[in-house]
């Protein structure tokens, strides 16, 4: 058995449709709050845990939707890891486990000489295995051309886009996987 795998099947998996709810009613509560912008929108290097926990259980929960199966999520078990989350799902009586590596397109008031192709290019950079699933958050408003992507050499598995399609982060996107006949689709917040 791969070592992976066995330190996986120790970890405690979360439902993203019980989760997501009480992360929504956590992020208004910090958001009413007078905390600095950092803490409230999990900028500082000590919360990043949850913010990517965030992004993870929103991407299983909606892959979940597409594929018509429960995705669970857990974060990796440690920071050494090449992966920030891990996903599961059951299809009889077989466990299927997944790395989720999460990067983003930060907001353009943090950084607006980024864009979606610089950050797929820095990919190259980062020592992933290749069954790696990368999910990149698009944290910035605008419209997504997907024919404008360009796609180096990757060495990961697949390679998917999320972000909010409304303002009040009510209604999500995910797109691809960008290496292999993208599409599309919309799925709605869970309450």
């Amino acid at each position: 058995m791969d070592t992976r795998i066995k330190e996986w099947s120790k970890l405690k998996f979360c439902d993203p449709a019980k989760a997501l709810p009480k992360i929504r009613k956590w992020q208004e509560f910090i958001a009413a709050s007078n905390l600095d912008d950092k803490i409230k929108n999990l900028r500082t290097r000590k919360l990043r845990k949850h913010l990517e926990k965030r992004i993870a259980s929103l991407f299983c929960y909606g892959m979940g939707i597409y594929l018509n199966k429960t995705i669970f999520f857990a974060p990796a078990p440690n920071d050494n890891s090449d992966y920030d989350a891990v996903a599961k799902r059951i299809e009889g009586s077989e466990i299927h486990y997944t790395p989720i590596q999460i990067k983003e397109v930060v907001p353009e008031r943090l950084n607006p000489k980024t864009d979606i192709n610089q950050e797929i290019a820095k990919l190259c950079r980062y020592p992933v295995s290749n069954d790696t699933v990368v999910v990149m958050h698009i944290n910035r408003a605008g419209l997504l051309n997907l024919s404008s992507i360009k796609l180096p050499e990757l060495n990961i598995a697949e390679l998917w886009l999320l972000g909010a399609s409304s303002p009040d982060q009510n209604k999500w996107f995910i797109a691809g996987n960008l290496l292999d006949k993208p599409a599309i689709f919309e799925f709605n917040y869970p309450v």
